[in-house]
């Protein structure tokens, strides 16, 4: 057994091509849990951890142990989903980054050799370039602030940056994974659940129609669910125009998220120009609350063009540590339902036990939750 690391299962179904609801825990019993899900005995995908199959500034790929696991997952009879991410950048805290690759001969080659490697089924290229860079995380992708500060500028170049990348290593990908692989399936990053919620914020509210008598419309509905913590790093409805609030500027206080906002416009106006069929986005909500997979799901395919939808990251989150245990919420099965119906490729679902997100397995035993227990009850019923 290799050293504690971060996973996703998941399961997919011939019918809906995909649709791997998928599990991360930080601990050793990835494969037991697998196994106490039989994700693997349907075919399922086991997402890798990010942060090892990287490639870096000295010309080396850290992927040793994402071969091993590879190994072990192959053995369980799991597919792989990879991400392969270009570190050889400083975030804005220090850390190692991501970032377009300096040469592109050596980047080519390097993440055609972790493919044939781990022999995925799934390559996504980097994860969620739309990730802010100034609350502290800074460790996916690094923004490009060359060109001036203003948030159109810096959304505009670093969507350019990673569109170039994405379209390029596509093209280096095509024959590893259609020759070597017998078909693999390329993408992108992964709109993160901030930038997405708020890119949908700004769909709705640019057609709201504020009821006569007073209240909330539906763009301000939507953002009393979405624009608030713990799916937004701050309460940003005091931020946004409202019906209430009709003259208020956007982001006036955290210029940060127009950044997040115009980036997500860019790219998903960009993806297909790349090469991408498969869109790929980042879903979380929380305890038995009203949901908008299948809204957003529609209005991001209908703005990229792109109509085969996909999930590499969808989970469930808590509120408050008091919500679990006991585990009394169908949010878990409409979210993947939701999915199902969308027909998405596939989706992984998120998992952890050590934040405030719904797990599936215990950290210590590998014995399904009430959680993993409601996953395995859906996967069998589909």
């Amino acid at each position: 057994m290799f050293a504690a690391m971060s996973f996703y299962l998941g399961w997919s179904p011939e019918v809906a091509k995909a649709t791997t609801y998928g599990l991360f825990q930080n601990d050793q019993n990835w494969s037991v849990v697998a196994k106490n899900l039989q994700l693997c005995t349907n075919g399922g995908y086991i997402r890798l951890p990010q942060n090892v199959a990287a490639i870096r500034s000295d010309g080396s790929v850290n992927d040793a142990n994402n071969i091993l696991g590879a190994s072990e997952a192959h053995e369980l009879g799991c597919k792989i989903a990879l991400t392969v991410a270009n570190i050889e950048c400083l975030g804005s805290h220090g850390t190692a980054i991501s970032c377009p690759p300096s040469d592109i001969k050596s980047y080519t080659t390097r993440i055609t050799q972790v493919v044939k490697d781990i022999n995925p089924a799934v390559v996504n290229v980097e994860n969620e370039v739309t990730a802010d860079n100034l609350y502290g995380t800074g460790k996916f992708y690094r923004w490009n602030y060359s060109h001036g500060s203003a948030p159109a500028q810096v959304a505009a170049a670093t969507s350019a940056d990673y569109i170039a990348q994405l379209s390029l290593s596509i093209r280096a990908l095509v024959n590893s994974c259609s020759v070597s692989l017998n078909g693999c399936i390329v993408t992108t990053d992964g709109i993160g659940k901030g930038a997405l919620n708020i890119a949908f914020w700004q769909s709705l509210y640019s057609s709201q129609t504020c009821p006569p008598g007073g209240g909330p419309g539906v763009a301000d509905e939507f953002a009393a669910l979405a624009l608030v913590p713990p799916l937004s790093p701050v309460n940003l409805t005091s931020d946004i125009p409202t019906c209430a609030n009709p003259n208020y500027t956007p982001f006036t206080k955290y210029p940060v998220e127009n950044i997040k906002l115009l980036l997500a416009m860019d790219l998903l106006h960009g993806y297909k120009s790349a090469g991408v069929n498969v869109l790929n986005l980042h879903f979380y909500w929380y305890l038995n609350k009203p949901l908008y997979i299948k809204a957003i799901s529609e209005w991001a395919a209908s703005v990229s063009g792109i109509n085969v939808l996909a999930s590499n990251e969808m989970g469930e989150i808590l509120t408050t540590p008091a919500q679990l245990p006991p585990y009394q919420s169908d949010t878990l099965k409409r979210m993947l339902e939701s999915a199902y119906f969308e027909k998405f490729n596939f989706v992984l679902w998120y998992s952890t036990p050590h934040s405030n997100i719904v797990t599936l397995g215990d950290p210590i035993s590998g014995a399904l939750t009430p959680a993993g227990i409601t996953y395995k009850t859906f996967l069998s019923n589909h």
